[in-house]
């Protein structure tokens, strides 16, 4: 008898590898997913976060918060279909928008930010 996962594995394997990529991902547990996702927005809120001088937290998750919060209003919906913006884009406006696609679209409170960046996650 067939291992399910051999199984699955053996699928998978048939089938160009974005489709692949695309199902495995799929049949991943819903928390494993939304745990990759966390992770990736989070990296995003770090990386985000480095555009902003202050040593405060707070003082960060507060302006981060309020351009993310403008750029989700005003530019999100222009460019929300790109992966990646292209190079010419200044850096912070290219980091607001890898933040945004790994929030899918969402705006993130100043709370949130202010987790991440002290190292917690709620």
């Amino acid at each position: 008898m067939v291992d399910e996962k051999d199984w699955v594995a053996a699928i998978l394997a048939k089938l160009p590898m974005e489709d692949a990529a695309f199902l495995a991902e799929r049949l991943q547990p819903a928390w494993r997913r939304r745990a990759r996702r966390l992770d990736g927005r989070d990296e995003a809120i770090r990386a985000a976060a480095a555009f902003f001088p202050d040593d405060r937290p707070s003082v960060v998750a507060r302006e981060l918060e309020r351009d993310l919060t403008r750029y989700l209003s005003a530019v999100w919906r222009h460019g929300q279909q790109l992966a990646e913006l292209p190079d010419d884009v200044p850096r912070l406006r290219a980091a607001l928008h890898r933040l945004a696609a790994a929030n899918e679209g969402r705006p993130i409170g100043r709370r949130q930010i202010f987790n991440v960046l002290s190292g917690n996650r709620s």
